[in-house]
């Protein structure tokens, strides 16, 4: 999970009012009005990114009807940042607005691809150590606003206009407020009205939901009764991707949705041997015929924990044929199964597809990014591999299931996965509390949805109180692909 949330979102008429604790935040030459030579007044211009050796820089001029322009090219090889530093404490929520627009944007050979307004955040060196910005990819004019809570790793805030890709990112206007507690409802409501995944394709009708819950919300005096007041508005959406995180550190879920879940340990003992607990949630063992049996129950922990997952792993790799058990893996860092399955593969391998928000518009939806599993450099598993997969198969453990799924060596039996993989980020509000909310529709390459269905068993088992067939049908298919060999 990001350290920081980057969060953005368009001032609609329901949100942050007037009357909200706000205080004006000292900001020179907010729309661009004074220059002196060719700079804005107030404004300091840095190198961002560099990609070549020539002097050509980023093209920075007054835009006629007011504002500015960064522009460049395929020759461009300095890329200007220009800032301005504001005046905030470790603790504070801030907000920028501005409005702009991106016009004949490309990517070019070496180019970084940035194209955003919004906070850089620096080290007591001067060096950037986090960001809170808003990508700007609209050729048309639009309002923006960005949220960020001041951490204590920053000695400085400076609000920001980058660009380092071809084309031109133009900038009306910026101003800054630092927010008071009243102003957590509307901060919520706006952040998730411009940046929640599945409004649009669950049907969801997010502004009457928050005029049911607003006044209750805005009245709370304590981040406890906040929660209270938001938490039914929250679990209306019926996403186990959507948590509370109350000041205290302490984790509360919105929504959990019933699982009858396809996996009994019970059953399972019997037809292993060797069972190795290698971390709390991890299992490593040899079936009773000999094929490698390794269940992966989490996909979080430290990096140590990494690699003593990956060691066992691929201790099993002198087997004819590998269990991999999904049924019962809760997600965490979708890179543990990158890292893990990069084994399985020689080659580059499409597994899943993304989509987030773009717009204003709840059905405004954006490619989020192809995701690929790549070979490792060190040795392969030429095996065969069965998959068990079911609804306690969740989040990131579903993305390890796409990824398996794209491997023609691999069979998934079982039931279909959970269906939720929402990719969450952070929102921190003025009064203390954080909103972790979805921020992608994740996606089989055909574009197949994974919300609400999962990913779908290539052999469907049902699951038979007191009894294993999932694993049985595993151990039938790997002695199919195994015999002679």
């Amino acid at each position: 999970m990001p350290r920081l949330a980057l969060v953005a979102l368009l001032l609609l008429p329901l949100l942050i009012p007037e009357s909200a604790s706000a205080e004006e935040l000292a900001l020179a030459n907010r729309g661009f009005a004074l220059w002196k030579g060719d700079l804005p007044v107030g404004w300091t211009r840095s190198e961002g990114a560099k990609n070549g050796n020539s002097a050509s820089t980023t093209s920075i001029t007054r835009l006629a009807d007011g504002g500015v322009s960064l522009a460049g090219n395929a020759g461009t090889h300095h890329w200007s940042m220009l800032g301005q530093r504001v005046d905030v404490r470790a603790g504070d929520v801030i907000e920028l607005a501005f409005t702009a627009r991106a016009t004949g944007l490309k990517l070019d050979r070496g180019q970084f691809g940035s194209s955003y307004v919004g906070f850089v955040l620096r080290d007591t060196d001067g060096k950037p150590n986090g960001f809170a910005i808003e990508d700007v990819r609209s050729a048309t004019w639009r309002g923006e606003r960005i949220f960020l809570r001041v951490p204590e790793s920053a000695a400085s805030v400076e609000v920001a206009l980058f660009l380092s890709m071809s084309g031109r990112l133009e900038v009306r206007s910026v101003e800054a407020r630092r927010l008071g507690p009243e102003a957590s409802f509307d901060v919520l409501a706006a952040s998730m009205d411009r940046h929640y995944s599945f409004f649009a394709p669950h049907g969801i009708d997010w502004k009457a939901l928050c005029a049911k819950h607003a006044a209750e919300a805005r009245k709370a005096k304590t981040p406890e009764a906040f929660i209270d007041a938001v938490r039914p508005l929250l679990a209306s959406l019926k996403d186990g991707h959507v948590w509370i995180d109350p000041p205290d550190g302490t984790r509360i879920p919105t929504w959990k949705p019933t699982v009858d879940y396809n996996f009994d340990l019970k059953q399972l003992l019997p037809q292993l041997s060797n069972l190795n607990q290698v971390i709390r949630n991890v299992l490593t063992a040899r079936t009773t015929d000999g094929f490698g049996y390794f269940a992966l129950g989490t996909m979080d922990g430290t990096s140590a924990e990494y690699d003593t997952v990956e060691t066992a792993f691929r201790g099993l790799f002198d087997a004819p044929g590998l269990v991999i058990d999904l049924r019962m893996n809760g997600g965490g860092q979708e890179v543990w199964g990158q890292r893990l399955l990069r084994f399985l593969t020689k080659t580059r391998v499409l597994y899943g597809r993304a989509l987030r928000r773009g717009g204003p518009a709840h059905d405004d939806l954006v490619p989020a990014g192809d995701r690929y599993l790549l070979p490792s450099k060190a040795g392969h598993y030429t095996g065969p591999a069965v998959v068990l997969i079911g609804p306690g198969c969740v989040s990131s453990g579903e993305g390890m299931a796409m990824m398996l799924k794209a491997l023609p060596k691999a069979t998934l039996v079982g039931l279909p996965t959970r269906g939720s993989s929402g990719n969450p980020q952070p929102l921190h509000l003025p009064n203390g509390v954080t909103i972790w909310y979805s921020r992608w529709i994740s996606k089989l390459p055909d574009g197949t949805p994974l919300e609400r269905k999962g990913v779908a068993p290539d052999v469907r088992i049902e699951a038979i109180k007191g009894a294993n067939p999932s694993m049985d049908e595993a151990l039938k298919i790997l002695k199919a692909k195994t015999a002679g060999r």
